[in-house]
C-alpha cells in the first residue's frame, strides 16, 4: 500500500551509497533509544507530556518530507518542529546521497495536527531519538517489511535492497558510490529458486536476480541465501539477508 500512496508525494530518483551504522547505534535505534553521535546533541524542541513517538522510514523530496511508520502500516508527512534539525541531520545519514527521497532510519517524538497532501496526517516532529542510514539488521529488527538485502564483494562491493513497501529494487554499487532505483516486481518461483526480472530504463539496466534458500559466505559473513545477479551480461554472486516482507503479496505460491 505504501508506494501507491507515497510515490505521487515523494518521487523515487537516483542515490549514492553511505556507510552503516555500527552494532551499538543499530541497537540503540531500533530500540526506540538515542543512537549516541548519529544525531547531533540538541535536536530537540519543547517536549509535550503527551508526546507521541514513531518508528520507520523517512525521506525528502525538495522541501517536503514523508514517514513511512510500519508499527501501524501508516504513512505521515513530517514537519520538522526542531529548528532545522530533521533535515540536517537526514541529510548527514544519507551522506553522500545529495538527491531527493533517498530513505533513513528514524525515531521521532512530537504529535499529530492535521492534514496534509492527499489527506496524509501531519506528525510534527519535536525531538529526534535516532536517524540513521539503513542497514539489514537494524531493519530486520525494526520490523521493517523488505524482502531481501543482498551483498557482493567481487569484483566490487554491491548490494541490493528489495522492498515491495517501499516500492523499489535499489542496487547500490561501493566502487564508484552510485546507485539505482528500479521499480517494484513480485519474484517468479522456480523450484527452490526466487527470480526477480527487473526490465531496464533511462535510471537503471536490466536485472536478473536470483535467490536460493542455502548457506553463502560473503568475505567473513555468512547469509541463510545466495543471490546471483546478472546485469550488462555479466554475472556477480554473493548472500542474501531474508527480510519479514511477503514475497508476493495475494499469491501464496510465491510465499515460502
Amino acid at each position: 500500500m505504501y508506494k501507491y500512496l507515497l510515490l505521487p508525494v515523494l518521487a523515487l530518483s537516483l542515490m549514492q551509497c553511505k556507510n552503516a551504522p555500527n552494532e551499538t547505534e543499530a541497537s540503540a535505534a531500533a530500540a526506540g533509544q538515542s543512537a549516541g553521535g548519529a544525531v547531533v546533541a540538541g535536536s530537540t524542541a519543547s517536549d509535550s507530556p503527551t508526546a507521541t513517538r514513531i518508528r520507520g522510514l523517512m525521506m525528502q523530496n525538495g522541501d517536503k518530507l514523508g514517514f513511512m511508520d510500519f508499527a501501524n502500516q501508516k504513512l505521515y508527512l513530517l514537519r520538522d518542529m526542531t529548528g532545522g534539525s530533521v533535515v540536517e541531520n537526514y541529510r548527514k545519514a544519507v551522506l553522500p546521497c545529495v538527491y531527493p527521497n533517498e530513505t533513513a532510519f528514524a525515531v521521532f517524538s512530537g504529535q499529530f495536527n492535521g492534514t496534509g497532501e492527499m489527506r496524509l496526517p501531519i506528525f510534527e516532529v519535536s525531538r529526534i531519538d535516532s536517524l540513521l542510514p539503513k542497514n539489514p539488521d537494524l531493519m530486520n529488527s525494526a520490523g521493517v517489511a523488505f524482502e531481501f538485502w543482498c551483498e557482493g564483494a567481487e569484483p566490487f562491493g554491491w548490494d541490493i535492497e528489495i522492498s515491495n513497501p517501499e516500492g523499489g529494487i535499489f542496487l547500490q554499487n561501493r566502487q564508484n558510490n552510485t546507485a539505482s532505483f528500479c521499480p517494484w516486481v513480485p519474484p517468479v518461483k522456480k523450484g527452490n529458486t526466487y527470480v526477480y526480472e527487473v526490465p531496464g530504463s533511462v535510471n537503471s539496466p536490466a536485472l536478473t536476480i536470483r535467490l536460493v534458500k542455502q548457506a553463502a559466505k560473503v568475505a567473513d559473513k555468512s547469509y541463510d541465501y545466495s543471490c546471483e545477479l546478472v546485469m550488462n551480461g555479466t554475472t556477480y554472486r554473493g548472500g542474501a539477508t531474508r527480510g519479514p516482507g511477503k514475497l508476493n503479496p495475494g499469491d501464496p505460491n510465491a510465499s515460502e
